[in-house]
């Protein structure tokens, strides 16, 4: 199975032997990475397939709304970079069979994925999550773009849930 690697937002290390250790595991994928500059030496270490997102101005520019979400605007910079790894990146991630989306600061085995449906996203929280590429990239592509047009401000609001997920998935 053809795996690419994708790690969006920052790459947090607490040490070389973090790093190190973190490399040894995915060193034989591909990986794909939407960062901020000021971890690109860290970034080239890891891959060529790198891109940034403005950390200087990006609420203004990029965000818009995300100040007066006050703390909770800095968890939705992870679905940003997803999202920019993925525009970035489409092309050649769908020549891949699955994605699995990493945070480095977390403690994971050497993925080995075993047999993964067309139609499943697997995941443990927000942490680690993958699936087929065609399935990955079309659930998570515009996610952040959703969240940011349609849920955005609307805390008050009621917005109708599809529950058919919840209610046909395996027990």
């Amino acid at each position: 199975m053809k795996l690419a690697i994708i790690l969006p937002g920052e790459l947090r290390f607490e040490s070389k032997e973090h790093f190190d250790d973190f490399y040894e595991k995915i060193k034989d994928f591909d990986v794909y990475i939407s960062t901020y500059k000021r971890y690109e030496s860290l970034c080239r270490m890891i891959t060529p397939h790198y891109t940034f997102v403005d950390d200087k101005n990006r609420e203004d520019e990029i965000l818009g709304f995300a100040k007066s979400m006050g703390s909770r605007r800095l968890g939705l910079w992870q679905w940003f970079n997803l999202s920019n790894i993925l525009k970035q990146y489409k092309n050649e991630l769908l020549q891949y069979d699955c994605i699995l989306k990493l945070r480095t600061d977390i403690i994971f085995s050497k993925p080995n994925l075993g047999k993964v449906d067309d139609y499943t996203i697997y995941l443990s929280t927000d942490f680690v999550f993958y699936g087929k590429s065609a399935h990955f990239i079309n659930v998570f592509e515009n996610l952040f773009f959703d969240i940011k047009n349609y849920y955005f401000d609307k805390v008050g609001s009621y917005l109708p849930i599809n529950y058919d997920n919840i209610l046909n998935r395996d027990i």
